[in-house]
């Protein structure tokens, strides 16, 4: 589905107590221990932000220079990207790793959001009132459709919470993803409430 990327305001955190099992499964159930965070103020977007403010001086960030001054403590900067896994280690990693952001976020705002530009997809999960909340898939390219001011950006729905699902369904027997696109129509800005 194709969603407008400022309308996902929220993360949903996960609890740490959280089995690999039950974060798989599609419909959420129970909302105890799972919480809700400013997007905004998510370290990705934080990122993000940063370096595209600071693109012309990428070392002048406040970010660049928090993990340089974590790289020079011995205290490696650590992400995944999809199934990739990144440590960096010196100066001249931190500023490689950041001036590959910034490449994708120029190429992002020249070309539009290309689903094929990265490993992993934008997910998403469905509140049990419709709002769309970020999730562990794509938040680094979330918060530069965000910060780019992109209107429109192909995601995928990894979660829904039952109660959604049960208060939009016709009937019992109605599939999820058949209500997911009826209610879609109505709302084509990314909210399903």
């Amino acid at each position: 589905m194709t969603v407008n990327p400022r309308s996902v305001r929220r993360r949903l955190i996960k609890p740490e107590a959280c089995s690999r099992a039950r974060r798989r499964k599609f419909f959420l159930k129970e909302p105890k221990g799972w919480r809700k965070a400013d997007f905004r103020e998510s370290y990705q977007y934080r990122l993000i932000q940063d370096i595209w403010e600071h693109q012309v001086d990428l070392a002048g960030s406040s970010v660049y220079q928090e993990l340089l001054g974590g790289i020079r403590r011995g205290k490696a900067f650590h992400h995944r990207t999809g199934r990739r896994h990144f440590v960096v280690d010196t100066e001249e990693g931190l500023f490689d790793d950041m001036s590959g952001y910034l490449k994708i976020m120029q190429g992002m705002q020249a070309d539009g959001y290309r689903i094929d530009a990265a490993p992993n997809e934008l997910t998403v999960t469905v509140a049990a009132n419709g709002e769309l909340l970020a999730t562990s898939g794509g938040k680094r390219r979330l918060a530069m459709a965000q910060v780019l001011g992109l209107t429109r950006t192909p995601t995928r729905i990894s979660h829904m919470r039952s109660a959604w699902a049960r208060n939009h369904a016709r009937d019992a027997r109605e599939p999820a993803c058949e209500a997911l696109m009826r209610v879609m129509q109505t709302f084509p800005g990314g909210s399903l409430a």
